[in-house]
């Protein structure tokens, strides 16, 4: 992919009468940070047949919420209870800005 991408400027800056340069890539080439954005984000959920068919007793219920860190910025959701009715879990999306080249999502 990457010679491809090489050629391809190749071709541009050909064009324009520039020459590539093997020194790396050049200022208006540098990775700038950017946005991302966490979208449809859902957990299935599997029910034992004990808990989900059978257990007509106590309907037990468990509050869940999704933290999302990248670098410093923390993120979370609100936070849903859960019981054995439910498939699965959705949760909303969220922005993160000035996400460099290299982020990790935790």
């Amino acid at each position: 992919m990457g010679k491809l991408q090489q050629r391809k400027e190749a071709q541009v800056l050909g064009k324009t009468g520039q020459q590539l340069s093997d020194s790396g890539p050049p200022a208006e080439h540098s990775p700038c940070p950017g946005w991302v954005c966490i979208s449809d984000l859902r957990i299935p959920l599997t029910w034992k047949d004990t808990e989900y068919l059978k257990n007509k007793g106590d309907l037990h219920r468990w509050a869940v919420f999704l933290l999302l860190q990248l670098w410093e910025h923390i993120q979370e959701t609100e936070m849903i209870l859960v019981d054995r009715t439910l498939t699965d879990i959705s949760f909303q999306s969220m922005l993160f800005a000035e996400a460099g080249p290299d982020f990790e999502l935790r």
